[in-house]
């Protein structure tokens, strides 16, 4: 089975890339891939281009994904209502949960408030419907 690769937009801490790449997930970000400071879309062009799925904890990637722009993948969590290593758990969950596939451009992922328990139930709506799971 093909696993989930990622990619990290500017706003989201370098810690998060670190805590994934300890278990050996396939992850960039931002600065690493010299995007520092160009738009959203042009990190979507990037994350498709390397078949990734966003993390983000920008709200603006959730409006591009109303405008229906292409991507394989958005992740979002609110800033500063998680902890790193609640970031680091959920994205390591969806990478042992899902395969790229089941991330479709219309599947988007909300890492909030709620329980681990009830986001990770929340997969099979996920799979079988493509929609947002607010937690």
């Amino acid at each position: 089975m093909d696993k989930i690769k990622f990619h990290l937009d500017e706003q989201v801490e370098r810690a998060i890339a670190e805590g994934l790449r300890r278990r050996y997930v396939n992850v960039t970000t931002t600065p690493e891939v010299g995007l520092l400071g160009v738009t959203d879309e042009e990190q979507l062009a990037f994350a498709i281009s390397q078949r990734r799925v966003i993390f983000t904890q920008d709200d603006d990637f959730l409006a591009l994904h109303q405008r229906g722009l292409d991507h394989c993948g958005i992740v979002y969590c609110h800033q500063n209502s998680r902890s790193i290593g609640e970031i680091v758990r959920g994205l390591i969950l969806i990478w042992e949960v899902l395969d790229p596939s089941e991330m479709l451009p219309s599947c988007r992922v909300y890492l909030s408030r709620g329980s681990w328990l009830r986001f990770s139930l929340c997969f099979a709506n996920i799979m079988n419907d493509g929609i947002g799971v607010r937690l």
